[in-house]
């Protein structure tokens, strides 16, 4: 297994990867992740905001779940600890970390390693 997080090919089996995947630019190695609203410029990076945006600003709930925005870029990260994939978006990446293995990203990147 690598320390840095891998490309993702499918957000998930109902929504795939757009053709207009982007490098994310992030000094933070668990910080992997965009999502484009179907209505706005608004680009989030997490699903958990870019469905509260949706909701918030567009009325539309419900959505969130694969429907209402484009995947720019998803990549998960293998944990080290236990093995699971891990969506990479800050939000996932520090609950994984505390509510699993009762540890900030911090102790984890310097456990493992981990490169930006």
């Amino acid at each position: 297994m690598e320390n840095t997080p891998k490309r993702q090919r499918t957000a998930s089996a109902s929504t795939p990867m757009t053709a207009k995947s982007i490098k994310v630019e992030s000094d933070l190695w668990y910080d992997r992740c965009r999502y484009k609203c179907h209505f706005c410029p608004k680009v989030a990076k997490s699903r958990n905001k870019i469905a509260c945006h949706l909701k918030d600003f567009h009325k539309q709930s419900g959505l969130g779940k694969g429907e209402g925005f484009d995947v720019l870029s998803q990549e998960l990260l293998d944990c080290k600890l236990c093995g699971l994939s891990v969506v990479c978006d800050p939000g996932n990446v520090k609950q994984h970390m505390r509510v699993r293995h009762n540890i900030g990203v911090e102790e984890y990147e310097t456990r493992y390693a981990v490169n930006c």
